[in-house]
């Protein structure tokens, strides 16, 4: 997962305002497009959301990851100050959002950056054991750490919790998943290739996988992008991305590979499936679902990408797309009052259903001396009924939006997951103030909802 914040250039941001804020005369000039529900759990945390507060020192910091534990939640995430530079970060909340002191080196959290300038963490999961694994770079390698259940890291994995890689070009936008014998796989992206690397439990490279671990995706794709990674239950591996086709637009794509590295040619046409619409599609989250789908969401984007909306595709087996999902396996979202819609994650909960999460940008009204409605960068949750109908019992058109009002903090979202009662927690960043003071900095958060 690449955390980047995209920035809006001046002109985007006077496109936005033009489609969106023609908000005069307005009755309610507070709400600019109705209000959407947005059933945060606000017996949890503070008003629904729990953050490790960086502090003045902060620069750039997200989680990338939450995880059910007990009574409370593990966040992974990046924790990056001026004095101290980017590291890989474990913070544990308790029942009540509350850091946990009796977690981690730090009375609540483990921050590292392994004796390196920096350390970006990408992505992490949790291995049946309850270790964590996180996978991120700095400028030069790739790393894989490996943190007990308890926050520390694990002296058994690599050396003293670590492991490192490195490649001919930097590695750039790093996927992880554990497959069902504990082995690790990771996708990462170089010039003009994907490159795949798995690795024992123990972080040794597995031989039984391409050459010494690694297999490098180039032809059949000219330029392909993975930018979501999953592995079935029988262990191929689900790669999904983009590949520019032509100058003005880019094709969706799915690739799967057996279990040794090699392209599954049983798979759409020698082991990739493209979803081309002639306009600029990406795939940036993987699921299968229990019936074996293979469902993936992301983005589709008219021109130049300034008017987008979330994609969910539903493929079978062999790659095809499912023809009983949607319009020939494929779904754009609902009308939403935002622009720049994206789906980020994705998971699937035991009713069939498909949840999705992203940002959007949406028009919020402004008090003097504006006075006017402005757009700002906000989560957007959906909800799908298994045969992708938007689930009207979650919200409008299965829409749930964040802030939506001045006021509100923003927030971006990066991840999503379900706890065992079934409540959604999305991952990423959010603006806090920082010791008590009215700075404002962004913190590694996590926000829970209600179902």
């Amino acid at each position: 997962m690449q955390a980047i914040v995209a920035m809006l250039s001046k002109t985007a941001l006077t496109l936005v305002v033009l489609m969106l804020c023609a908000c005069g005369g307005q009755a309610n000039p507070h709400t600019c497009f109705g209000e959407y529900p947005d059933h945060r759990d606000t017996t949890w945390g503070v008003g629904g959301r729990a953050w490790f507060d960086p502090g003045l020192n902060a620069v750039t910091n997200y989680g990338i990851a939450a995880f059910p534990d007990g009574d409370g939640l593990v966040l992974a995430g990046r924790l990056d100050t001026r004095d101290q530079g980017a590291r890989f970060a474990l913070y544990r909340f308790d029942a009540n959002g509350q850091l946990d002191p009796h977690f981690g080196e730090s009375g609540g959290y483990t921050a590292t950056r392994f004796g390196f300038v920096s350390a970006n963490p990408l992505d992490a999961a949790r291995a049946a054991d309850g270790s964590y694994i996180i996978a991120g770079r700095d400028l030069a390698n790739t790393f894989i750490a490996r943190f007990d259940a308890r926050g520390h890291l694990d002296p058994d994995f690599g050396r003293n919790g670590l492991v490192t890689s490195s490649y001919a070009t930097p590695l750039q936008d790093q996927h992880l998943a554990i497959d069902a014998q504990g082995r690790i796989v990771t996708s990462a992206n170089a010039t003009s290739r994907i490159v795949i690397e798995r690795r024992l439990p123990d972080g040794r490279p597995d031989p039984a996988f391409g050459s010494n671990g690694r297999t490098v995706i180039m032809a059949p794709l000219s330029a392909g992008q993975a930018h979501a990674l999953t592995i079935q239950p029988d262990g191929r591996i689900l790669i999904a991305g983009t590949e520019p086709i032509a100058t003005a637009y880019a094709a969706a794509l799915v690739i799967r590979l057996n279990d040794d590295g090699s392209y599954d040619t049983s798979f759409g046409a020698q082991g990739i499936t493209r979803i081309d619409l002639k306009q600029n599609s990406d795939l940036r989250a993987l699921a299968v679902d229990p019936a074996g789908h293979i469902v993936a969401a992301g983005k589709n984007c008219q021109g130049i990408s300034t008017h987008c909306a979330d994609l969910i595709a539903r493929l079978d087996s062999d790659g095809n797309p499912d023809a009983s999902f949607g319009t020939r396996g494929l779904r754009t979202a609902e009308a939403s009052p935002g622009l720049f819609n994206a789906a980020r994650a994705l998971v699937i909960d035991a009713a069939g259903r498909i949840l999705t999460v992203g940002d959007t940008y949406v028009p919020v009204w402004f008090d003097d001396p504006i006075g006017k409605c402005m757009p700002i960068k906000t989560t957007e949750l959906r909800r799908y009924l298994p045969d992708s109908t938007p689930d009207e019992a979650f919200g409008p058109n299965g829409l749930r939006l964040g802030g939506q009002h001045s006021s509100d903090p923003a927030q971006y979202a990066y991840t999503l997951a379900l706890d065992p009662a079934g409540r959604i927690l999305v991952t990423g960043e959010l603006s806090v103030a920082t010791n008590g003071t009215a700075s404002r900095v962004m913190a590694p958060a996590v926000t829970r909802y209600l179902p």
